[in-house]
């Protein structure tokens, strides 16, 4: 207790400090360089005052462990950020002898390297869900779009930060992640096209515009323009834009083999709900088509709300306009094999909802309202409920390797199950904190 207090003595006498700061590089994290700013000054030796002093308010609490800010803290070693560290600081302010400019026992962070890249960055029903998890070989990277992009092995192991921005339709091709970010403070009017290495180096905007549905291929990135409702294509270098749809009308889109899915709006009524209409194209824009032949539970008009395409299937779901009631179907991407997934009265006769879905092989895992998550086989039986309750509000159903990802409204975090609803983990706060997990 009393140490805490001396600590409060100190981080309020360094408030008063006139403090003057050394430049660094602010790629991934900068030992010394606490807050991020791209500077060592004595504001970073405040930050790891405040932290040791227990004070909310500062970038290594907001970070949690393994963060950016917590590895700009940890300069003498040690599991945590200590007096130490900030005492290493002040030192290389003094152009002291200091572990930041010469560190006796080098940090070697645990960062990815890429044997197989994929040729895709993200599969279609992970960015129908936003994009918030995507996998390349034993790496997982995650966000619940306010916490920055973090890494961690499958295993569990190797958790760190790899940028604060905010994000989402994370995509990974070989050393890069692309998505679709911005600078946390300006909250979304910086959003953009960006990369980033997955070492946390090289952070690059690559086109200044929001693109939604975000997707990688090769050397392509193929994006829905949030203010046009038109798909568009840019090589991962920024260079190369080409416009591919020009009705203004398109709510979604997939891409899959050289080809791209997507619905567009009723041409008799511009209301955004009524899409019923499927189409495909090659990926320069050519050879549109409509994919006809797609069935429906009864006589109800309905509407498409998702399209998701995996290993030769277009899955849709359905909402009944009147009734409101969902469900999911397949066809073929050549307009053969029709068939119903679901249908509105499929568990126990009652009529739900389907507020978000995905597809993981040969399961089809979807969330009943919001406070249920069901799987089914894409054939359509097996229908089994793995989670939920009264108090679950579940959005953006991801799936990568082992594991289901998915945002809990109600809880305010992203959480982590396995594909039987089993061994359900805290990975992210709303306010950035990292938890165990293992």
């Amino acid at each position: 207790m009393k140490f805490q207090k001396f600590l409060s003595v100190v981080v309020a006498a360094l408030v008063l400090v006139v403090s003057f700061s050394v430049v660094v590089s602010a790629e991934a994290y900068s030992l010394g360089d606490v807050n991020g700013d791209g500077v060592v000054s004595i504001s970073d030796a405040l930050e790891v005052l405040k932290y040791l002093a227990k004070l909310p308010d500062n970038a290594i609490t907001k970070g949690g462990k393994d963060s950016l800010a917590w590895n700009a803290a940890v300069i003498k070693g040690g599991d945590a950020p200590s007096i130490n560290d900030a005492l290493e600081i002040l030192k290389k302010l003094a152009k002291l002898e200091n572990e930041i400019d010469n560190p006796t026992t080098p940090k070697v962070p645990d960062v990815p390297v890429v044997g197989v890249s994929n040729k895709v960055g993200n599969t279609s029903g992970n960015l129908l869900n936003m994009g918030l998890a995507a996998i390349q070989e034993d790496w997982i990277y995650y966000t619940d779009i306010d916490s920055g992009i973090w890494r961690v092995r499958t295993d569990g192991t190797g958790k760190a930060q790899v940028t604060d921005d905010l994000a989402f339709f994370i995509n990974v091709v070989g050393d890069w992640i692309y998505y679709n970010g911005g600078n946390y403070d300006d909250d979304y009017d910086s959003v953009s096209l960006r990369k980033i290495r997955t070492d946390g180096t090289e952070k690059t905007v690559i086109k200044e515009v929001n693109g939604l549905f975000t997707c990688v291929v090769g050397d392509w990135i193929y994006y829905l323009d949030s203010d046009e409702d038109d798909i568009y294509k840019v090589k991962t270098d920024g260079t190369g834009t080409k416009q591919l749809t020009n009705s203004g009308e398109v709510s979604h889109f997939c891409v899959e083999d050289n080809y791209i899915y997507y619905d567009d709006y009723d041409d008799d009524d511009d209301d955004y709900f009524f899409i019923t209409k499927i189409y495909k194209m090659d990926t320069d824009g050519k050879s549109v088509s409509v994919i006809d032949g797609i069935i429906f539970p009864d006589d109800d008009e309905y509407f498409f709300a998702a399209l998701i395409v995996c290993d030769g299937w277009i899955y849709y779901e359905g909402v009944a306009m009147e009734s409101m009631t969902t469900h999911i179907g397949k066809i073929r991407t050549d307009g053969t094999g029709a068939a119903l997934i679901t249908t509105p009265e499929d568990y126990k006769g009652e009529e739900y909802f389907i507020s978000a879905y995905n597809i993981d092989g040969d399961w089809l895992y979807f969330t009943n309202g919001y406070e249920e998550i069901y799987k089914i086989r894409t054939n359509g039986t097996g229908m089994t409920k793995i989670y939920g309750d009264e108090d679950e509000f579940v959005f953006f159903v991801n799936i990568v390797g082992d594991w289901i990802y998915y945002y809990d409204l109600e809880k305010e975090g992203l959480y982590r199950m396995d594909k039987n609803g089993k061994n359900v983990t805290l990975q992210l706060t709303i306010d950035g904190q990292l938890t165990v997990d293992n």
